[in-house]
């Protein structure tokens, strides 16, 4: 997250009106490591097909090569000494059907309601708005729910169960995504890839 080309951040002039504020854009998007953990609970239809539905804490965001990056543009001042990180926080609850194929061998597909528990900006950076310090707000900027399509596949040997997923996101994180954020860039949306181990037992 999120799957775009660029994006800006929108900085803010402390004690001054609205008006005095402008945008810094920023590209070169990287990979971006987060943590997964949760539990999920799953019905068994039938020997080929079950249905489960969990509830995941997953760290997400994006990072983006601006160490080093400089410029004056439209009275922004900025300096960019690391990549530039935006972190999003989020309670993810999936829920898949489940077609066995073969011995254990899973494929899964279906939808991932997120909502965000904390969204953030990080990274070593200086920014001043025609001479006064500034803050970015990225963070501010996204959504507080998601929505994903989860597909993948999982493989179960005895009670170890390994799973691969990838989550394609279909809603716009950004806010205000209808409005004037458009004019500068197209929408956000959550691309992740997750890899979990998990184990499972039955009742």
């Amino acid at each position: 997250m999120p799957d775009v080309s660029g994006t800006e951040s929108t900085i803010f002039v402390p004690d001054s009106d609205p008006g005095k504020w402008g945008l810094i854009s920023y590209e070169n998007q990287k990979r971006k490591a987060g943590f997964t953990a949760g539990v999920e609970a799953q019905y068994q239809f039938t020997s080929l097909f079950g249905l489960s539905v969990g509830v995941f804490y997953t760290q997400q965001g994006a990072k983006y090569g601006t160490k080093g990056k400089r410029g004056t543009p439209n009275g922004e001042q900025f300096d960019f000494k690391d990549d530039l990180k935006v972190n999003l926080n989020s309670i993810a609850t999936p829920v898949l059907a489940n077609v066995y194929v073969w011995k254990g061998l899973a494929l899964k597909a279906g939808l991932q309601p997120e909502f965000a528990v904390s969204r953030s900006t990080s990274g070593d950076y200086a920014i001043s708005y025609k001479g006064k310090p500034a803050t970015t707000s990225s963070g501010a900027f996204i959504k507080t729910f998601a929505l994903s399509v989860p597909v993948g596949i999982s493989y179960e040997y005895k009670n170890l169960v390994a799973d691969l997923r990838y989550n394609f996101g279909v809603t716009n994180l950004r806010q205000d995504g209808d409005k004037w954020n458009r004019s500068y860039g197209p929408a956000a949306h959550n691309r992740s890839l997750t890899f979990t181990v998990g184990y499972k037992w039955g009742l």
